[in-house]
């Protein structure tokens, strides 16, 4: 019998198939067991070996899976129970609070769990995370520099410290702290990131180079695909923030602001009028009610002479949006008022 789990789903294959016994020549006997469900595996393997920490576990996940939440925590409870040293199960159950927005039992399990693993990085830099999300910037940084203590390499908790400067509006210490994450840890998306969106803000061409990164360590992240995209349309960088429009379109076939920034960089950066007219008719097939692609595709008839239909593409935007300045006056021009 299974004594040692050398992961959580270490076992799943061998649980879900049922067990089978071998004679010499291969074939399998007929003493094998079979199972109807991989729980019915799972739960002779624990009547079988009860004080095995990581088959709770195990089946936690199961359960959580399935969305019997009350005995998803019960065997995980268990578990904690039967190795209370172990820094995970504490871990994974404060994260499952925290997505049910249970805050305050995931911190006060934590705060439990800390004197029972003191060294538990993972553990302190969860508590500081909690912190950073409360608004307690401070108590945040704290957290992640005890976790320096025990690892002074680890580029989460200078993330973090990142975080909560940047939310204290200390940007030089957010850009040091997160340049220190990617240091630590070339793989760290979100420091990466952040980098990008505060070297945008003061329109920094070492923005773009942040994106790139964030890019190469998640090629199919939309976000990053996105925020670069914005940075170089920003900055009339055309073809350049077309091509990361383009990808997103790939991966996200009806990403609305791609369409909609695409027939925006066709139109006021390249003049293209017949090509922006596409981008926001496409724009406008997903998100019917966009008013400033309603406004924008006004505006591109508008340019193209085809005065009536922009007149009132103008129209519709004031009827879904009354206080939108830019149809106003579109209509004024129209109408000679």
């Amino acid at each position: 019998m299974v004594r040692k789990i050398l992961g959580l789903f270490a076992l799943s294959g061998l649980l879900v198939f049922g067990f089978s016994s071998c004679d010499s020549s291969g074939e399998s006997s007929d003493a094998a067991i079979q199972y109807e469900t991989r729980y019915d595996s799972l739960n002779a393997v624990i009547k079988d070996d009860p004080n095995n920490a990581a088959l709770y576990a195990m089946r936690a996940e199961w359960r959580k899976d399935d969305e019997d939440q009350a005995s998803a925590y019960s065997d995980l409870d268990r578990a904690m129970e039967l190795d209370s040293l172990n820094d995970q199960y504490y871990l994974r159950k404060a994260e499952w609070l925290i997505e049910e927005k249970q805050f305050g039992k995931a911190k006060a399990l934590l705060d439990d769990a800390i004197y029972k693993v003191p060294s538990s990085t993972g553990i302190m830099l969860k508590i500081s995370e909690i912190y950073m999300w409360a608004g307690e910037y401070q108590k945040c940084i704290n957290w992640a520099n005890a976790a320096l203590g025990f690892d002074a390499y680890n580029g989460q908790a200078y993330y973090l410290k990142g975080m909560a400067h940047k939310y204290s509006k200390d940007t030089v210490k957010a850009v040091s702290s997160f340049q220190t994450a990617v240091e630590q840890n070339p793989d760290h998306y979100e420091a990466y990131i952040q980098l990008g969106m505060l070297y945008a803000i003061e329109n920094h061409p070492l923005a773009e180079a942040y994106f790139s990164n964030a890019i190469k360590v998640k090629p199919e992240s939309v976000e990053a695909l996105y925020a670069k995209g914005l940075f170089l349309q920003e900055n009339e960088e055309a073809k350049k923030a077309l091509d990361q429009y383009r990808r997103i379109l790939e991966l996200s076939p009806d990403h609305v602001s791609a369409w909609y920034n695409m027939g925006y960089v066709k139109l006021i950066l390249e003049e293209e009028l017949d090509s922006a007219q596409y981008f926001f008719e496409e724009s406008l097939k997903r998100a019917p009610d966009y008013a400033d692609a309603h406004y924008n595709l006004g505006y591109t008839m508008e340019l193209k002479g085809e005065k009536e239909e922009a007149l009132k593409k103008y129209r519709e935007v004031l009827e879904m949006n009354p206080s939108h300045t830019l149809a106003a006056k579109g209509v004024n021009r129209l109408t000679g008022q």
